[in-house]
């Protein structure tokens, strides 16, 4: 999609929003126009602001529980 009708389409829904939603729109595109952390991002904060993108809270705490679950183990066999 060509930036021009994205940019449209952006300010088209920014139009349909009231103050307090301009508000937390505004704060979220200043955390997307941050500079990225190269040691990554909390956890608290990834989850909120994956809640103010939308994402569905059980989506997020399945997403937890699998990286709980297969991420953080050390097979002890792959080391030498």
């Amino acid at each position: 999609m060509a930036r021009e009708k994205v940019d449209e389409q952006i300010i088209e829904q920014i139009a349909r929003l009231n103050l307090e939603q301009k508000q937390r729109l505004l704060n979220y595109a200043r955390t997307l126009a941050s500079p990225v952390e190269l040691h990554g991002t909390p956890g608290k904060i990834f989850a909120a602001s994956a809640l103010a993108a939308g994402f569905d809270p059980d989506d997020l705490r399945e997403i937890g529980q699998t990286i709980e679950e297969s991420c953080e183990r050390i097979d002890l066999d792959t080391w030498q």
